[in-house]
């Protein structure tokens, strides 16, 4: 049998992705997948039509003349087959409300917003992506999200400020003392790095990476055994684990700023979870969810 009648369309939706935003790392928030998972894609799809279709660099990735004549091809199948599914599913489908939020605020901390919004639309479908948030900022300013809870710099005006935090340093103290510092991140483009490595050159500190992944879970492990520190919002930080300065040798970090964007013209779905949102921050305070945080990381390490 000719192999064209064996394509996957899985490797085709992610060359599309990734042709359409132009970085790995936002096509796996848009296709709720790693990026590892991303890339594999990619070289399957490659392997496949025995040619190359993006070339990658620290820029992000862009089409090779292979990839830009297949591009319109790739999007009319899909459409296709996106319109067939369509056709023969006969039931009616329920409201989806796509949610970006970063990596550290994913669990516990949002766990009662979503009850109140399940009990509201319990017909309703709540995709939750998690990633880094300038990769959700991007996903967002491409129409991939409806909603997006993001961390960023105090001077930057983006959608509706939900809550000013601080960025606290995570660690031990014998770890916190070691020069170089050790450091891990949750990403390599995590909003606290340039801050953070902005105040360690300020104080004369040498940071170097060792670690970068995508759980919170395993960057706090991580941590607690003594083989980096790490920044983290002060409500989302394991009490045990905080490190004062500048008893503990580092430099005091930055406010970050928490903010909801919101699509326009939102469905009625949308625009009650982004109140539901809004009215969990403005009633909650920083000791109470750092609270919720603390429970959390104590049932996960039991």
């Amino acid at each position: 049998m000719n192999k064209t009648h064996n394509l996957d369309l899985a490797l085709l939706r992610a060359f599309v992705e990734v042709a359409d935003t132009g970085s790995m790392s936002v096509a796996s928030v848009n296709l709720h997948l790693t990026q590892g998972a991303v890339s594999q894609r990619i070289k399957r799809l490659e392997q496949f039509l025995a040619c190359q279709l993006l070339l990658r660099d620290s820029q992000g990735s862009r089409l090779t003349w292979k990839g830009q004549s297949l591009l319109p091809d790739a999007r009319r199948l899909l459409r296709m087959h996106d319109t067939f599914c369509a056709s023969i599913d006969g039931r009616e489908s329920a409201a989806s409300v796509r949610l970006g939020v970063p990596f550290d605020m994913a669990g516990a901390p949002l766990a009662p917003l979503l009850k109140a919004f399940s009990n509201a639309y319990p017909r309703a479908e709540v995709k939750i992506f998690s990633a880094a948030s300038i990769d959700l900022d991007q996903a967002f300013a491409n129409g991939k999200l409806d909603l997006v809870i993001s961390q960023g710099p105090l001077n930057v005006e983006l959608g509706d400020r939900l809550t000013v935090d601080q960025l606290i340093w995570l660690g031990n103290e014998a770890t916190a003392a070691q020069r170089p510092l050790t450091l891990c991140f949750l990403t390599a483009n995590c909003a606290f790095r340039d801050p953070v490595f902005q105040r360690l050159c300020e104080a004369g500190i040498v940071g170097k990476m060792v670690f970068e992944n995508t759980s919170a879970d395993t960057t706090l492990a991580m941590v607690r055994n003594g083989l980096a520190v790490t920044p983290w919002l002060r409500s989302l930080a394991p009490e045990e684990l905080i490190l004062s300065p500048p008893d503990c040798g580092l430099p005091t970090l930055p406010e970050f700023a928490v903010r909801l964007q919101t699509v326009d013209n939102a469905s009625s779905p949308i625009s009650d979870l982004a109140d539901l949102i809004r009215d969990h921050f403005k009633r909650s305070d920083i000791q109470s969810f750092q609270k919720i945080s603390q429970v959390a990381w104590s049932a996960q390490r039991v």
